[in-house]
Parts: C-alpha cells; structure tokens; sequence
C-alpha cells in the first residue's frame, strides 16, 4: 500500500511540475514571504533572498504575471528602480539588494519525480514478456516446460 501510495504522490508532483514548466513559458509565477521569493519562469525556477531594507521588501503572497511582448514584467510591488536595484545594481548605502540562492531548470525535477513510476508501469509487461519468450508461467514464473495441463501447478493460472 505505501509503495502505491508512493508511485500515485510521485506521479502527481511530476505531473504538476510538468503543467507549471509548460506553463512557464507564457506566465510567471511568483510567491513571496518573509523576504524569500520563489519565481517560476521560462522554464526555469529561480529562489531568492531579500535583504533586510524593508522600504524594499515586495508584496508578501502569490503574484501571476502574463508575459508581454516587451518582456518579463516583474511581480513585485515597486517602482522601476527598485526592479533595477533587486536585479543586482546597488541599493541603499551601496549594499546589493538580494542574493540570488539558487535555480533550477523546469525538466530536472520533472525527470526526477516521473523516473520511478515510469519504470514501474514498463517493468510488469516487460517482466511478462520475457517469461513468455521463455516458456515460464506469466504470474510466477514458475518453468512450465514439459507440462501439457495447460495449467501452472505452482500457482494455479492457466497459460
């Protein structure tokens, strides 16, 4: 029941981070609390750390944005310099204004989640064909050669 419960969970993440990478391309997405900022966009996932100047913290909570064709329209609540000033030019007392923590590309953690479930739905018909090429019983591989019943004598599955 758990590794189910396991494969059904990994499936759904995979399948979410599938939908927000293919999103990403014509949105951006945006949650923001206490001075950290998670930005899913273009197909990448970018984390951020705020510093602490609070005439520059952003709006707190989820913020979608359309894509224009000018470009990316940031999600925060400021004014154009202070979008320059969070995209790394100086702040206030010459200090930078965040630090960018990390980033990801949409398709690893899309990968990561669907490798498991995707081996356990091809390993049963692949573990079934190769026991038939053998001449092995289908359910339990138990070796039918020579048995003319018709029926695995291990297990009881007729073949």
């Amino acid at each position: 029941m758990i590794r189910k419960t396991i494969i059904v969970l990994l499936t759904l993440g995979a399948f979410g981070t599938g939908v927000g990478w293919i999103v990403s391309f014509t949105s951006s997405v945006s949650y923001t609390r206490n001075a950290k900022r998670v930005t899913l966009h273009g197909g990448f996932l970018e984390f951020k750390t705020f510093s602490t100047y609070p005439q520059h913290q952003p709006r707190q909570g989820w913020h979608v944005l359309s894509c224009t064709t000018q470009g990316y329209r940031h999600p925060c609540d400021c004014t154009f310099a202070e979008w320059l000033s969070y995209q790394g030019l100086r702040g206030p007392q010459g200090g930078k204004l965040f630090s960018v923590a990390s980033g990801v590309a949409c398709w690893v953690p899309f990968v990561l989640l669907s490798a498991y479930p995707t081996l356990v739905f091809i390993r049963g018909p692949l573990r079934r064909w190769r026991r038939h090429r053998r001449g092995l019983c289908l359910r339990c591989g138990y070796n039918l050669e020579g048995n003319l019943s018709g029926v695995c004598p291990e297990c009881g599955e007729a073949t």
